[in-house]
């Protein structure tokens, strides 16, 4: 079988009936997290292994980009954002079990 014709990739895209580029991230978080289940009880049911990856539209790593509206108050939303960044990141640099730390390992007596 030439491994040039397999396919690798799924691609997502979703059409709006009003023609806009913007949808609901908690319906997109859903709507993903569906496609997974399925995609994960189909491998099972083959009984495979399946590993399922996002891919980074350019280099430099994966982005996304979250509009945010706050209805009835549109003037919020850069304060909104603001206090999420930093509710985010105070919570990513104080949690210690999210904090990397050096590979390590502990031998323990009576083998593994």
């Amino acid at each position: 079988m030439d491994e040039s014709k397999i396919a690798e990739k799924l691609e997502l895209h979703y059409f709006f009936e009003d023609n806009s580029h913007f949808m609901d991230a908690f319906i997109r978080n859903k709507c993903e997290a569906e496609l997974l289940a399925i995609a994960k009880e189909l491998a099972e049911l083959l009984d495979i292994q399946v590993e399922l990856d996002s891919e980074a539209l350019a280099e430099g790593g994966l982005i996304d980009f979250i509009k945010v509206q706050v209805k009835k108050h549109p003037f919020l939303s850069s304060l909104f954002i603001g206090i999420l960044i930093n509710v985010i990141s105070d919570y990513l640099t104080s949690d210690r079990a999210l904090v990397p730390r050096p590979a390590s390992f502990t031998l323990v007596a009576g083998g593994l």
